[in-house]
């Protein structure tokens, strides 16, 4: 799990990492999993651009599938 904040935060399972390192982060991370896979979790103010950045970070360090996880907007039909 990759978390990003509004003021440029980003920690990789919980463990937070600045920018210059969060690729090899990434991919250490990988490592110990079976099924090479990202999400990345987000405050609404995380700017897209940034978010795509780490999207493609997680893709160079070897993840398979990333996805983006999502709250539902309130009073949304399901």
């Amino acid at each position: 799990m990759i978390t990003a904040t509004a003021d440029g935060k980003v920690e990789v399972n919980g463990k937070q990492v600045p920018w210059p390192q969060l690729r090899e982060s990434i991919r250490a991370a990988l490592s110990h999993s079976e099924q090479p896979s990202v999400v990345l979790q987000g405050d609404r103010s995380v700017v897209l651009e940034r978010a795509v950045q780490i999207l493609t970070l997680a893709r160079e360090a070897g993840a398979e599938k990333v996805s983006i996880a999502t709250v539902p907007l309130e009073g949304a039909e399901h």
